[in-house]
């Protein structure tokens, strides 16, 4: 059997804060936000929206995340005004718990209520912004409706970069693979998009001891591979990140 062990959540976007164009005007409200791949399987920590300064927000934004088509939310969160919501970066973000995104698969991630000098300035065009591994940033979007406030579907969509103020948090998850080699092994296998991570074992799950495979895995396709031998004793496996 097999259970894993998560490294530290990443923040999707990374941005330095330089070369935008920041919107203080009093167009909207929109819920601005993009669209992106999640390249491999993808557990959600946080939401987050665009703290211009990291002095605090002017108002309150909902932040929720989309399947391209649209329709319910699979998940939101409310970032407080002020400077409660913990500040990473540019972006104050809220937690959320059992938010699974599937590999190879387009999402939509939007925040409400933002219009410039009426609530909170936003950059738009932002340059020298990257994606960390595992996601794969496609468009920029914009809710088309500017008359009507809350968390609204981002429907239009813009040049790659722009605007930028939402992102979000994750663990990229491997999956580990356990298949029997006819009567006498089985084989321990995981993505390679985890390179850091490393099988372990125990006899039970409520163990405090887990040891550490030390056969060094093979790649094959996009897996790692460790062949084991049947010992013949009940045991449970687990990747351990770095």
């Amino acid at each position: 059997m097999a259970v894993a062990v998560e490294a530290a959540s990443l923040p999707a976007v990374n941005w330095n804060g330089s070369q935008a164009v920041f919107f203080s005007d009093n167009d909207g409200p929109f819920t601005l936000g993009f669209r992106f791949r999640a390249d491999s399987d993808l557990k959600i920590t946080a939401l987050g929206a665009f703290d211009y300064l990291g002095d605090g927000l002017a108002t309150t934004h909902i932040v929720g995340i989309w399947p391209t088509n649209g329709g319910a939310p699979l998940a939101t969160v409310t970032i407080p005004s002020g400077t409660n919501a913990p500040l990473l970066g540019a972006f104050r973000y809220a937690t959320v718990s059992n938010v699974m995104l599937s590999a190879h698969t387009e999402y939509i991630i939007g925040a409400s209520d933002f219009y410039g000098e009426d609530a909170d300035i936003y950059p738009y065009d932002p340059q020298g912004f990257s994606t960390a591994p595992g996601v794969t940033f496609l468009r920029a979007r914009e809710s088309s409706d500017e008359l009507t406030g809350g968390l609204l579907f981002p429907d239009d969509e813009y040049n790659p970069g722009s605007p930028l103020a939402v992102n979000f948090q994750f663990v990229s998850v491997s999956r580990l693979v356990i298949q029997r080699e006819g009567s006498t092994g089985v084989e321990l296998s995981w993505t390679t998009n985890a390179p850091g991570f490393h099988p372990e074992y125990a006899e039970s799950l409520a163990s405090t001891v887990w040891n550490t495979v030390t056969n060094v895995p093979t790649v094959i396709g996009d897996n790692f591979v460790v062949p084991l031998p049947n010992t013949g004793v009940q045991r449970y496996f687990r990747l351990r990140s770095p």
